[in-house]
């Protein structure tokens, strides 16, 4: 936005060591952090790096490799259970985000360290300052404790899905209905052992056309 860029620069006008960048950060050769940085004083070892994007942020810190800030606050999608790895495609017009185990991963590889996590962000250190924090355990099921926006999802042992947790869209402000995603026709939510003849045909008859569809 360049309306939005120039009334950040009149509002920073006074300020020697604020730098107003008007560009797109993106993680090809040409629009990563990397490239954008060069342009500027920054250090390679700068202080702090907040990456909020609501989607590719997962690609965009992986695409830096340059600079190597000693903090780093990056969003993860909240509605991800913390043991589910999960990377959005590396698309601008997509926003699903990452979870936090998958940045936790790429933490690693990178060589960071998780050390704080708020409902919508995770914080990490360059590994050589993990052990100024004295953390016992940094699993992120140790250190998230908001689990407030998972909708979990699990079936009965006659089919039928249930739902626990938010059970909304949370962006959307529109609830999930257990009603809406039921797989199995009624008829056919028994335990399969005890369908009757009539209903294990239906259920047979019913699995062909799924897995047909689930082909296409």
């Amino acid at each position: 936005s360049k309306v939005r860029w120039s009334e950040l620069r009149k509002d920073y006008s006074s300020k020697t060591n604020v730098i107003p960048i008007n560009a797109f950060v993106g993680f090809s050769e040409d629009d990563n952090l990397d490239v954008i940085l060069s342009d500027t004083p920054v250090p390679f070892n700068f202080d702090f790096l907040s990456i909020d994007v609501d989607g590719n942020d997962y690609h965009i810190w992986k695409a830096t490799s340059k600079y190597r800030p000693k903090v780093i606050c990056i969003e993860f999608n909240p509605t991800i259970p913390t043991q589910v790895r999960f990377v959005q495609r590396a698309d601008p017009n997509l926003n699903q985000g990452a979870s936090l185990l998958s940045l936790v991963e790429l933490g690693k590889e990178k060589g960071y360290e998780l050390v704080a996590v708020l409902p919508f962000n995770a914080f990490f250190v360059d590994s050589q300052y993990y052990p100024l924090f004295e953390i016992s355990n940094n699993e992120p099921e140790t250190l998230r404790k908001d689990l407030s926006f998972i909708t979990y999802l699990f079936s009965g042992y006659d089919g039928t899905i249930f739902l626990e947790g938010r059970k909304q869209l949370p962006w959307h402000d529109i609830p999930i209905k257990e009603s809406s995603i039921q797989h199995l026709p009624k008829i056919l939510r028994k335990y399969t052992e005890n369908y009757n003849f009539v209903e294990k045909l239906a259920w047979q008859f019913f699995r062909r056309i799924q897995k047909s569809l689930a082909r296409r």
